[in-house]
């Protein structure tokens, strides 16, 4: 398919240009402009604060909306189609200088495929899991435009098509209107697009345009309003993608806290390979697919789609309740004979086989047959390849999609934590040994207890929901990073419900520290919670580790003293084989936080 690509003079001179590179700081909205042959064509972009553009009601449109620009001014604007609502509430928890992340070097290029038009090429390999492009989109519209703008109805026993075609014209005015405010170069960049659609690109040329490369956005609107029932968005060097079902390669996400669309690679690229996308759900059957693709005029002709058969439209159909199942019953409690292990493992394997062929380990949602690798691999003894699907795992959880989810659903109170450390880092906190301090190749652990309310205490310690911090509710853990004082760890949290703990011995070699969270105001399961800590503590793993405990909810009334908890967890007079200490700890306040903190640097130091 002929997603997008550039014709205009600037734009080729620009994109010849591709694998130079220039600095690019975090300090402004310049951060999320691609350097090299994208920093000389994005900034181009760069446009003065224009008025909101009013849509006003008439015969047909009985609801008024507005043209507004997003962010106001900068280097990369983005014309949008919505109601003032909705405008004022992206604006207000809009954060355009909130994200470090940047792409330091263009890996990428345009160039001629064999039977697709233009397609978007590696111009040097990527990795899996490195997110190699970020910008805003240039035109955000609203995904149905009956019901955003309540147009009405010709009549009666006026058919759906009449209809239809009405909201056709009216969104091909109101495009008309917006291509108007965009600057010259952002204009010239979206004429170049492939406008090959059903929407008559002779009529509407472009509506069509705009159908033919727009991708789903995840906007956030305030409580109770809907407007068109969600929003599609034209992206800018993203547009010139290609589709592939089995082929695809990389994954995009749409941050609406930044207003920046993403891509990531899923998988190694080599330098030469063309960047494909899947336009459409990787769990619907080959029939499905190609309907969801008739808007574009385009068949896919990958080996998953010439290649399909009722067996691969089934696997398709269950992959996600497949993968979920897979999770679940590794997690299972109890003891697992070697020979039911290597059962499962064999199954598992023949299972990922059967998805990469069909190209879905491109899917997010594949990090589940990793996990259970992980896990599974572990009860084996087979560190290599556990080590090696550890990190598949990671990489899944490093892709934004999973770090955006983050920001909106916090994990529960019961976490086992694992920590990793830069070597550089560790020299920063005043470690003469590279090796020595939190994690060099190594973890440190941060445990909450089954009745921690540690989640404040974490965020508390991270200064609020971090950018790397990602979750993965669905298999029991998540990741993110914290940094104190010149320290960044990278932290794993486990779940800590009953069916997940007996795997927490999966992340325990080569641990740091540990620092568990108990809450103090909960005395009922404080036994729990002495079990679950005295079985851990005796795992080999962890001989010798550093254990801070901090007793959490000090501020609540009745709660127990660090002293008595100290006691009942039968650390007090009992643990001689590490330093130790217990602490009390206020996570709304930061109440003891970071003197526990400094404590447990000095005694990793010491150790």
């Amino acid at each position: 398919m002929q997603k997008g690509f550039l014709n205009s003079k600037k734009a080729r001179k620009a994109l010849a240009k591709a694998g130079s590179s220039t600095e690019v700081t975090g300090s402004s909205t310049s951060a999320l402009a691609n350097e090299g042959s994208a920093q000389s064509f994005l900034t181009l972009a760069s446009t003065a604060a224009l008025p909101d553009e009013v849509i006003e009601t008439n015969e047909v449109i009985k609801r008024a909306g507005i043209i507004t620009t997003i962010p106001p001014k900068g280097p990369q604007t983005c014309q949008m189609i919505t109601i003032p609502a909705v405008k004022d509430f992206i604006l207000k928890h809009l954060s355009v200088l909130a994200s470090s992340r940047t792409v330091s070097t263009v890996k990428y290029a345009v160039q001629d495929t064999a039977d697709m038009g233009k397609g978007l090429f590696a111009t040097s390999a990527i990795s899996f899991a490195e997110t190699f492009l970020l910008e805003k989109p240039l035109i955000v519209f609203p995904k149905n435009m009956g019901p955003a703008f309540s147009i009405s109805r010709p009549g009666h026993a006026a058919s759906s098509d009449i209809w239809t075609t009405v909201c056709l014209d009216e969104s091909e005015k109101m495009l008309e209107r917006v291509v108007e405010r965009m600057s010259k170069e952002d204009r010239e960049e979206f004429e170049a697009l492939c406008d090959d659609s059903m929407a008559d690109p002779g009529k509407r040329p472009l509506l069509s345009r705009m159908l033919c490369n727009t991708l789903n956005l995840d906007i956030i609107e305030p409580r109770g309003v809907s407007f068109g029932e969600g929003y599609v968005g034209v992206p800018r060097i993203g547009a010139r993608m290609n589709h592939s079902c089995s082929g695809a390669n990389v994954v995009f996400d749409f941050d609406p806290e930044t207003f920046t669309l993403s891509y990531t690679a899923t998988r190694d690229i080599k330098a030469g390979d063309e960047l494909f996308l899947s336009y459409v759900d990787a769990t619907a059957t080959v029939a499905q697919r190609r309907e969801g693709m008739l808007a574009q005029r385009f068949t896919c002709v990958c080996s998953a789609c010439t290649n399909a058969t009722p067996k691969t439209d089934k696997l398709r159909l269950e992959f996600r309740a497949r993968t979920d199942l897979l999770a679940r019953v590794c997690m299972e409690p109890g003891p697992q004979p070697p020979i039911q292990t290597q059962a499962w493992l064999a199954t598992t394997l023949r299972m990922k086989a059967e998805m990469e062929k069909e190209g879905l380990d491109n899917e997010p949602h594949f990090l589940q047959v990793w996990y259970a690798l992980q896990i599974m691999y572990g009860r084996l003894r087979d560190v290599e390849k556990e080590e090696m699907c550890r990190r598949k795992v990671e990489g899944f959880l490093r892709f934004p999609g999973a770090i955006k989810e983050r920001k909106r659903v916090r994990h529960g109170p019961d976490v086992l934590r694992v920590v990793r450390q830069a070597p550089e880092l560790a020299q920063g906190a005043g470690c003469a040994d590279p090796n020595a301090g939190l994690g060099l190749g190594g973890q440190g652990a941060f445990a909450s207890s089954p009745i921690s309310g540690g989640t404040g205490a974490d965020e508390r310690l991270d200064g609020g929901i971090d950018d790397d911090s990602v979750p993965a509710t669905a298999i029991g853990f998540n990741v993110e990073t914290v940094e104190y004082k010149n320290i960044k760890f990278q932290v794993w949290d486990l779940g800590g419900q009953s069916s997940i703990r007996p795997y927490w011995r999966c992340y325990f070699p080569n641990t740091s520290a540990i620092i568990y969270v108990i809450d103090s105001s909960d005395h009922a399961r404080l036994t729990t919670s002495r079990t679950e800590l005295l079985t851990m503590l005796s795992e080999d793993e962890l001989k010798g580790v550093p254990l801070l405990v901090f007793c959490n909810k000090q501020d609540v009334q009745g709660a127990l003293k660090p002293e008595e908890i100290s006691e009942q967890l039968g650390l007090a007079g009992g643990e001689t084989s590490r330093p130790w200490s217990v602490r009390g700890s206020c996570a709304v306040s930061g109440q003891g936080l970071e003197d526990g903190l400094d404590w447990l640097v000095n005694a990793i130091q010491e150790k």
